[in-house]
């Protein structure tokens, strides 16, 4: 009887967490998310910087390139790997696999005409010398951006009887693109992509100097309609930030999917002799 009184004391002593505390746990864990969010934030940011940076440097050092040789790199036959000198930088934006090297040699001849200058320091770019048809690794041979887990940085001049899928004169233009076969690499979000084009131009995946680029047919002009393509709203020239748009059906897709990470952009750039 003794212990029964004990244990019925026992139980009616324990008590709950309190408002104050309940209050104080809430703050903590909003404090926690909220610097995650701000530490996401931050590094979104600090990548935009660092690329939007690095391509302002490279840009200078294609305006000294034209300024001393008078060709653009890559395209200039004054150095090896040798250009054909037509003024443009030729190879789709990208090398995918079995393609034959002299379509696409002159977009990583780029970068070793820059090395052998001096121009780009602290790189070192590799040529190609593999078979006739590229194998489509372009790891070592241009630069590798820090998004995504497979995404390159590449100039190519556009023009419509290269790229007549996407009907149009763009010009010479930096192609941010996911991987050998420019598309089916993960690459850029659109929200990343997004945030770029706003910084640069106007934020439309179809308008102005920068632009949402589809596989294998450059800067584009229309909307997106490729089934597996989930950077752009098929209804609205936006970039889909959601990730969820399924180009295909024209409709939400139920679940988010990884492929919002397949979104490459062109931005224009205006070289002299371009």
């Amino acid at each position: 009887m003794k212990n029964k009184k004990i244990f019925q004391r026992s139980a009616s002593n324990k008590q709950g967490f309190t408002l104050v505390e309940l209050a104080i746990v809430l703050v903590i864990i909003g404090l926690l998310i909220g610097g995650i969010l701000a530490a996401s934030s931050m590094i979104s940011t600090a990548k935009q910087t660092s690329l939007i940076k690095a391509l302002g440097q490279y840009d200078a050092m294609t305006y000294n390139f034209i300024n001393k040789y008078n060709d653009l790199p890559g395209d200039s036959n004054k150095m090896a790997p040798a250009g054909n000198k037509d003024g443009a930088v030729f190879g789709y934006g990208w090398c995918f696999t079995n393609m034959a090297w002299d379509q696409c040699n002159e977009f990583i001849s780029f970068w070793l005409h820059l090395q052998s200058t001096g121009d780009l320091q602290n790189s070192n770019y590799i040529a190609y010398d593999g078979a006739a048809t590229f194998d489509g690794s372009l790891e070592g041979h241009i630069p590798k951006l820090n998004y995504g887990k497979d995404c390159y940085l590449a100039p190519f001049t556009y023009r419509t009887a290269w790229s007549s899928a996407s009907g149009v004169d763009f010009g010479t233009g930096w192609s941010i693109f996911g991987g050998a076969s420019g598309g089916t690499a993960y690459c850029m979000t659109a929200l990343e992509a997004l945030g770029i084009d706003s910084k640069l131009d106007d934020g439309k995946p179809t308008y102005g100097n920068v632009r949402f680029m589809g596989a294998y047919s450059g800067p584009t002009v229309a909307q997106e309609g490729s089934a597996g393509v989930v950077c752009m709203n098929n209804n609205a020239n936006q970039y889909d930030v959601e990730g969820n748009w399924n180009p295909a059906t024209g409709l939400p897709e139920a679940t988010k999917s990884p492929e919002k990470l397949r979104c490459n952009l062109t931005i224009k750039v205006n070289w002299a002799n371009d």
